[in-house]
Formats: C-alpha cells, structure tokens, sequence
C-alpha cells in the first residue's frame, strides 16, 4: 500500500512538474491568459478519473494530518485523496510559525499550489488569536458599513489579506454580501456590511477589491442571500421565504457587485428558498439556484463552492454519497468539507460510472479549480 501510494505521489509530481518550469511564462507572458487556459488545460489531460474526482473536494487539515501538524501519515492520505485544498480553523492555528511550517508542508505534495483557506471576516468571525498572531483585530463589518465610507471595507480587507498571505494562505472565505434585512437573524446579523442593498453593495466591492490587492482569492457568501432566514443552516433546517422578485430586485446585488469586481468565487449557501425554485432543496443543491440564477441569469464564470457538507441542513437529508453529487449536478465546482471524503468520493465516482454525471461535467469543474490554483497559489510564487 505504501509502495502504491508513493508511486502516485511520485505521478503527481511528474505530472505538476511540468507545470512548475511553466509557471513563470504565464507570469510573464504577453498574453497571460491565453497562456494560464493552456496550461490548465494540459494540467487535466494529464489527470485520472480519480485524481479529478479528488480535485474537487476541500477539507479540515485533521483529514490528511494532524490536528495542527503534518503527522506520520500526510503524504499517504494525500496520495489517496489528492484534494484541492485545506480550510483551517482556529483549532488548527496555534501561532505564525507553527502554521507557516503545516501550510508549507502541505504545498510541498503538489507542484500545483494548493489551496490554503480560512473564514477572516473581522468582527466574531475570526480564527486567529491576537495573542499569538500578527493580524489585524476588525470591528464587525456592520460598523464598517455603518461608517458610510467602503474604503474601509478595502482597508481591512487588504490588511487582512497582507497578514494571511505572509502565513501561507491564498483563499479568504470572505465578505459577507447578505443583507441583514431580518433583524431576527442573528447567525449572519453583524457579519453583513448592512441592512440594504445599496448599503451592503459598495462595501462588498470594495472589500473584494483589498483582497485581490493582497494577493488574496475572496469568497462573496451565503449565495443567493442569507439575511432574511432566521434559522442557523449548521445545526438543520433555514428557509429564506422570499419570492424571486425580491430576490432579484434585493439579494443579488451585492453578490453582483462582488462579481462585477472581479471576485473569483461564490460560496453558495443550504438555505431553502421555496418561492423562488418551488421545491424544498437547499440552494447549493439546486440547479434553479448555482446554474440557473448564478451560472445563466448573473454570467458567473468563477469557482463555484458549497457551504460545509456537515452542516445540519445537508447531513439530515442527505447521505454522505447523495450531497457531493446533487452539487455537482446543481453546478457548484468545489464541494467543501464532506462529511465522509471516503464515501463522497465513491458516490461521485459511482455516479459518473452509472452515467448520472459525465466526465466532461467533472472536467469542467477541474479546469475551473486548477485556474484558480494556478492564479493564486503561494507555492507558485515562491
């Protein structure tokens, strides 16, 4: 098994490899794009069925280390399951130097960055203690929006972002861009920027904006609009009752402004919006919702990511094979923190042998996760 498992490492390697001596082209190159596509594209020819499936998934550290090191069996589980990325929790942090090293040590089994991901909004959401870690402490983003001035949105963001790249990081699951329209919604409330639109929209822009200064992907989330629920989508069940007039007219703009901006991905969020897609599935299992409004309506040509699997609202109606494929199926690229990697990936590995999902639709999500890798990858840098 070992011996196997180093073997598909040693593949992986070659095959990345390539890409390493390339990188610097891109870079550098006269048509920078042109050149990223090619690359991506000769990235996924090289790639096994496996080996995509397993692209598609981010997880905990613990999933292929330990808890806050590499552990005895790192390059073994990567091996089997060569994901796409790692979030981090606080749980994970336990200082700058500490993380530097996992983080690094993590990059060194892919010559394809990974990607390396955290929630930093400011305010209560905040994975790194100030007593430990050099980065800066936010008020929440509702007294920012309250400000009135979004270039204090850009300000802590590209502070935060400068301090998370210097430990590694290349993803930040962040701005908010829901509206804190139900006073009642105490799971986003002072996480969104405010309690309009026009009031959440130049904020989220702006934010994005200070991110992709530092380097840094942003994340606009919860997809299509979590601040009329009241319900707390970790623990089971939120149902946002607004009508697909509102939502257009109200929800979207802010997560319009982020896109406009450039922001490479969109988390879409377990809420169930039954007056908008007429039936009880949560959105980022719904067609109607990642296809149909953020893919056609809105033209977001990004990476496409899922809350947690393990959240409540997925795990009690949904066994651990079934959510990674409806995601896929709704189109989302990125499924996050499955709630068993094992059993996910046999469930979309059974569902492409069974003709429920093309290789083509998984390679379509690869090409997407393996540009975003490329762009902003540390290891590239480096």
């Amino acid at each position: 098994m070992k011996k196997l498992a180093s073997a598909i490492v040693l593949c992986l390697f070659l095959t990345s490899a390539l890409l390493w001596v390339q990188l610097p082209k891109w870079r550098g190159a006269q048509n920078p794009e042109a050149v990223l596509n090619q690359l991506v594209q000769d990235a996924l020819s090289a790639m096994t069925l496996d080996q995509k499936i397993a692209a598609l998934f981010m997880v905990r550290p613990e999933e292929l280390g330990d808890l806050t090191a590499p552990g005895d069996h790192l390059e073994e589980n990567y091996s089997s399951y060569p994901v796409s990325g790692v979030i981090f929790f606080a749980k994970n942090l336990i200082d700058a130097e500490q993380t530097k090293e996992y983080i690094a040590d993590m990059q060194l089994l892919s010559g394809i960055p990974l990607l390396i991901a955290t929630d930093q909004e400011g305010g209560r959401i905040s994975r790194f203690s100030p007593e430990t870690f050099d980065v800066p402490v936010l008020p929440s983003m509702y007294e920012i929006g309250q400000s009135g001035r979004p270039e204090r949105a850009y300000e802590a963001m590209k502070a935060t972002g400068e301090s998370l790249k210097a430990l590694g990081f290349n993803v930040d699951f962040a701005p908010v861009a829901d509206i804190w329209s139900n006073p009642l919604n105490t799971v986003i409330g002072d996480r969104a920027f405010a309690s309009t639109a026009d009031g959440v929209a130049p904020f989220v822009r702006q934010a994005v904006r200070g991110l992709e200064d530092a380097s840094i992907a942003s994340c606009v989330k919860h997809f299509p609009g979590h601040g009329e629920t009241e319900a707390d989508t970790h623990t089971g069940t939120a149902v946002s009752n607004v009508d697909a007039r509102t939502l257009r007219e109200r929800e979207l703009g802010p997560f319009a402004a982020g896109i406009e901006e450039g922001c490479p991905m969109v988390m879409v969020a377990h809420i169930k919006l039954p007056n908008v897609t007429g039936d009880d599935l949560p959105a980022s299992l719904s067609p109607a919702i990642v296809q149909g409004i953020l893919r056609d309506e809105m033209g977001f040509e990004g990476v496409v990511i899922t809350d947690s699997l393990q959240m409540g609202a997925v795990t009690e109606f949904f066994s651990p094979e079934e959510a990674p494929v409806m995601a896929l199926k709704a189109g989302c690229d990125i499924l996050l923190m499955p709630e068993d990697l094992p059993r996910a990936f046999n469930g979309i590995k059974a569902a492409v042998e069974a003709g429920q999902i093309t290789e083509s639709r998984i390679d379509e999500s690869v090409l997407r996760i393996l540009k975003l890798r490329l762009k902003y990858g540390v290891a590239a840098e480096q």
